[in-house]
């Protein structure tokens, strides 16, 4: 196993606002719009000073690239999330990569993102303007576009990143086309298992987000692709085991969070979400929460809010032989599910 000490990238959802309400997010509930987990957590915000002090840090000094992505937000809805691309490439990094839907802000602000040389951006463009609002709801094509255009013509090294599903499967070779004419570097489809329930692979419906009343014009169309190719492997094979091999490992990476935690991956993330926001308590020693109560048993410092980066790192390094015993084992529940198995989404 590599050294937790010899961290080469650090992937992190650096707050949890968001300007959509896409169907299967786990951010979008019944409370006013949000789920119960974000109704507990509240607006957070990663500082830049959580940055400044990680990439200083004798554990951080290594690291050159930086993922922004979003279990329950979009980066680009931080309040400073320019300043803090820029500082993060002052600071050293050459390559920082945020996930976004791209419909907020304006033009001008893209423009000036497109400038910083260290940025590449993955916009998710779901496909076309009579289809990408369907799941990505509260979004706007049109702005979209013309967002994505500001930043492109400016500089920006930008890919679209298409999910597929019944409704747009149609759209993906046209879309492609449309990211081509309009400069995107790259595209891409993602095969989505939102909303799988890995026992029953064989259901070709998604659900809606359990707790919320969507319309029923919109539950109807949120369907997984027929067109098999466009498929998750697990629809079409069935759910399938294998070993554990850790991606925090294999990447020499962490994740850090928009409450301020050192975590492996943003998988892990959603059991101490669930336990910290909704007190939710395993209902087996297989369920998701095993990985926090292996963290809070063995007392791993986690809290950025509490401890420093490198008081962090030297914490997970010391349990090294815990955390292979444990996946070689197979007893993290969502290690298994996501780094032992075919249900994650692949692209």
């Amino acid at each position: 196993m590599s050294s937790w000490l010899n961290l080469k990238t650090v992937d992190s959802e650096i707050t949890n606002r968001c300007n959509a309400a896409c169907t299967l997010c786990a951010r979008t509930g019944i409370h006013n719009g949000v789920s119960d987990i974000i109704k507990g957590m509240k607006i957070r915000d990663v500082e830049l000073d959580d940055w400044k002090g990680i990439l200083t840090s004798k554990n951080g000094k290594n690291i050159s690239k930086i993922y922004y992505c979003g279990n329950y937000g979009d980066p680009m809805m931080h309040p400073k999330a320019f300043e803090m691309f820029k500082q993060n490439q002052e600071l050293g990094i050459k390559f920082q990569r945020p996930d976004t839907n791209g419909g907020m802000r304006n033009k001008n602000w893209w423009t000036e993102l497109g400038k910083l040389k260290s940025m590449r951006v993955n916009f998710a463009i779901d496909g076309l303007s009579d289809t990408n609002h369907i799941y990505r709801r509260n979004t706007n094509y049109e702005k979209i576009i013309e967002n994505a255009r500001a930043y492109i013509n400016s500089g920006g090294d930008a890919s679209w990143i298409m999910i597929v599903f019944k409704h747009n499967q149609h759209q993906v070779e046209e879309a492609k086309e449309v990211a081509k004419k309009y400069g995107f570097k790259n595209f891409s489809i993602k095969k989505t298992t939102a909303g799988l329930d890995p026992n029953n692979p064989e259901h070709s419906h998604i659900q809606p987000y359990r707790k919320r009343n969507v319309q029923p014009e919109i539950r109807e169309r949120i369907s997984f692709p027929t067109i098999k190719e466009y498929r998750a492997n697990i629809i079409s094979k069935g759910h399938q085991q294998y070993e554990v091999i850790p991606k925090c490992v294999t990447e020499s990476q962490m994740y850090l969070t928009s409450d301020r935690l050192i975590l492996p991956c943003c998988w892990t993330q959603t059991a101490f979400a669930k336990h910290m926001y909704t007190n939710k308590e395993p209902s087996s020693p297989t369920s998701d929460l095993s990985f926090y109560w292996f963290l809070e048993e063995n007392k791993i410092k986690y809290d950025l809010t509490k401890y420093a980066f490198d008081d962090i790192m030297e914490s997970y390094e010391e349990f090294s032989p815990g955390f292979e015993k444990g996946w070689k084992e197979k007893s993290f529940a969502i290690c298994n599910k996501q780094c032992g198995s075919n249900f994650k989404t692949s692209r």
